[in-house]
């Protein structure tokens, strides 16, 4: 009969047999799990394989077929260069490079020289036209002397001086109303006749119609005197040019500066006038003036001012 010592030494040894056997079981486990994952694995790394095989399998494909193409393109490019005669580019097109290169050079040589003698057509031609002009005023101007000799020669040195006075005359009378208008009734012209020269006056109608001589105008006052005589002018001109009974000329009068000279009362009342000839006379009337005041008078301005490198231009209106 065993004994408990015996029986002690079974059951260690049973429970050592019982962990060993459980351990066992764990790395079964462990090994059946990592037999899996490397089964996944290999089934992973075999379809790849057969893809790559199949991609490989369409490269050498297309390698076959553009390798013919290619033979075939250097037989048809050989044929091309024996029937053309070009040795120098040889039978697999080795200078076809150059032949394209020295091609294109000489193209743009050609492009640029066309530019330059465009250039110097479209020279000549206006050389032409500016020549045929010129004619045509040679040709005027000396008819006009031709006829200004034989009326000259009809008609004599007095003649000619009356009809001079006369259009001075005229034209005064029309500068007379629009100084009498842009100085409230103050001012007017006059002539005076000095061994045949003419000197202009200026009539103050506030100092018992006392005659002045221009200079010893203001600023501003000089500024109103030749704005009426710039109407004057620009008046007469539009009559010879369309005839008295027209009113619808567009002709253009163009005023440079000036403005700074006058008052409030001589800005307003210059403004007024202006703005009257373009509405009533249909002028166009362009201004060129520092004087805010004047500028925004005017229902279109184009304004340019000054930036940090370069100027800006707006139009208003």
């Amino acid at each position: 009969m065993p004994t408990s010592a015996t029986l002690e030494r079974e059951l260690e040894s049973l429970t050592q047999k019982q962990q060993q056997h459980t351990i066992f079981l764990k790395q079964e486990k462990s090994l059946s799990e990592e037999r899996d994952k490397t089964d996944r694995v290999f089934t992973a790394l075999q379809a790849d394989l057969q893809a790559r095989d199949r991609t490989l399998a369409g490269i050498r494909a297309n390698l076959e077929r553009i390798t013919e193409e290619l033979t075939q393109g250097r037989s048809a490019l050989q044929v091309e260069v024996r029937q053309h005669h070009l040795p120098d580019i040889g039978e697999d097109g080795q200078g076809v490079r150059e032949q394209l290169g020295t091609a294109h050079e000489q193209v743009i040589a050609l492009r640029e020289r066309r530019s330059r003698l465009e250039a110097e057509i479209a020279e000549q031609e206006r050389r032409c036209v500016e020549k045929e002009q010129e004619g045509e005023k040679l040709h005027a101007a000396e008819t006009e002397s031709r006829l200004a000799t034989e009326l000259h020669k009809l008609l004599g040195a007095e003649f000619t001086d009356f009809l001079s006075q006369g259009a001075v005359e005229t034209l005064m009378r029309a500068a007379s109303l629009h100084l009498q208008r842009l100085t409230h009734n103050r001012y007017s012209f006059s002539i005076e006749y000095k061994r045949r020269a003419i000197e202009l006056q200026i009539i103050d109608h506030e100092d018992n119609r006392r005659a002045r001589p221009t200079h010893s105008l203001s600023g501003g006052e000089t500024f109103l005197a030749s704005l009426a005589i710039a109407l004057a002018l620009s008046q007469g001109f539009r009559e010879l040019a369309t005839g008295k009974a027209a009113r619808t000329s567009t002709e253009c009068l163009i005023l440079d500066e000036g403005f700074g000279t006058l008052d409030r009362e001589g800005i307003q009342l210059v403004t007024e006038t202006l703005q009257e000839l373009r509405g009533e006379e249909g002028r166009m009337v362009g201004i060129i003036t520092h004087v805010e005041e004047v500028a925004a008078a005017m229902p279109m301005r184009i304004e340019v001012r000054k930036g940090n490198r370069s100027s800006v231009i707006a139009v208003m209106g």
